[in-house]
């Protein structure tokens, strides 16, 4: 299949404003554990596309919608323009935002798979807020651990189809390191 997508332009998904749909994007997970899935993010996206059609905006610059799916594509554009993939963040982001003053290791400190070798940054949600109470039927079966703190639900390590709209995966050291690279880098 091929990803087809209106007219839009890349400032246009960045600013939200390319008409991009934003079907809730609960299902589109996997466990770090499951190795039994086939996962092909090009069909899924193609699906989805398909599913929920990007709708014109007349290059309308004040028509505002959120779109995950937006990211998504935005980061198939990323990946073909740096001929990389989504699985090298690290090389995108030094070749297009950094200049090249990204230090090796912290551009390599980021990318779409856990590392067993430090604790990694964990999603959490208020245990009794509203999204708190209807994750468990919201999510794949297995996405919530149990957690010491009963204040909080703890998301199971995971993959998300779409790296560039949220799947990245980092430790909380590492993900510092490239935040603080990030800030020098600009001044």
């Amino acid at each position: 299949e091929q990803l087809l997508i209106n007219d839009c332009t890349i400032e246009e998904l960045i600013l939200h404003t390319a008409g991009m749909p934003n079907p809730l994007p609960l299902k589109w997970v996997r466990l770090k554990s499951d190795t039994t899935s086939h996962h092909d993010e090009e069909s899924k996206l193609c699906k989805i596309l398909k599913s929920n059609p990007p709708r014109s905006t007349g290059h309308n610059k004040n028509h505002y919608a959120y779109s995950n799916i937006g990211y998504w594509v935005l980061g198939k554009v990323l990946s073909q323009t740096c001929d990389k993939s989504m699985n090298n963040f690290g090389d995108i982001c030094q070749e297009l935002l950094f200049s090249g003053n990204l230090s090796d290791e912290h551009a390599k400190a980021i990318g779409t798979t856990f590392s067993e070798e430090e604790p990694m940054a964990m999603g959490h949600v208020a245990h009794w807020s509203i999204l708190g109470m209807a994750a468990p039927y919201l999510v794949p079966s297995g996405m919530i651990q149990d957690q010491p703190n009963k204040n909080w639900l703890c998301m199971a390590p995971h993959y998300l189809d779409g790296a560039s709209y949220g799947g990245l995966v980092a430790s909380k050291r590492r993900l510092g390191n490239l935040c603080s690279s990030s800030y020098k880098a600009r001044f």
